[in-house]
């Protein structure tokens, strides 16, 4: 990551890739740090791209020393965060994630297996084959962009997204699979649903020191159920 300002109101943070992680998926991760750690009214625009991020800021409410000082920490915790994927020695954390696969719960299930040309079991087997990483946590709070799908389910983002996607949507999009912590537009292709909760207060202790469940370089599997396992997991078929 490299910072440069631009004028006196002005810097521009441009993202290589790092560790395999994409630059774009740097971008949702910094641009969700900058909007936690910066004061609101100390930012007049934050304008994001696929290799860059813009933050315009107030000269009334602060410095560009102050604003440089807090990006430059946020990059060199994103750093940090990115060279966790290869970090030798640790053990990852690994999780299984139950998914019930069925149209009642996963709206696009049908037409992602007729898009990518395979039946509904071999697209629930194909997504169930790989062991995934968490690459970056971002876009919202709790939602882990995790990869690479398999190549044969890759399809771009919808081209008109959904107002409303239930929360523990499993869904996939481009070379990435991901789970809906909470119910909020999207624009993913929903394939399942699963019953774990991705969200959690700070409290529970489940959850270490952050209200998300997955962590950047967790690695991740999912594993198909039942109709009844799903129900008796606290599962709810009603959007």
């Amino acid at each position: 990551m490299a910072i440069e300002q631009l004028n006196e109101t002005t810097f521009l943070i441009e993202f290589a890739e790092h560790k395999g992680v994409p630059p774009l998926l740097q971008v949702s991760n910094t641009y969700q740090q900058i909007l936690s750690e910066l004061k609101k009214d100390d930012l007049i625009s934050l304008v994001p791209a696929s290799h860059s991020l813009l933050v315009e800021f107030d000269p009334a409410a602060t410095s560009a020393v102050t604003v440089r000082q807090a990006l430059e920490l946020i990059t060199a915790q994103q750093n940090s965060v990115l060279n966790k994927l290869t970090m030798t020695g640790a053990e990852p954390r690994s999780y299984k994630i139950p998914v019930y696969y069925h149209p009642s719960v996963a709206p696009d299930l049908n037409t992602v297996a007729t898009q990518t040309g395979h039946s509904v079991d071999q697209l629930i087997a194909l997504h169930c084959s790989v062991k995934y990483q968490v690459l970056a946590v971002g876009f919202l709070p709790g939602f882990a962009y995790m990869g690479s799908l398999p190549k044969r389910l890759e399809l771009p983002r919808m081209a008109t997204p959904r107002l409303k996607v239930p929360g523990g949507s499993v869904a996939i999009a481009e070379a990435y699979t991901g789970i809906y912590p909470r119910q909020t537009p999207g624009g993913w292709h929903v394939i399942g649903r699963t019953p774990l909760a991705m969200l959690s207060p700070l409290d529970n202790s489940e959850f270490d020191d952050s209200p998300s469940l997955l962590k950047v370089a967790d690695q991740v599997s999912f594993h198909a159920i039942t109709q009844q396992e799903y129900l008796d997991a606290g599962g709810e078929l009603a959007d």
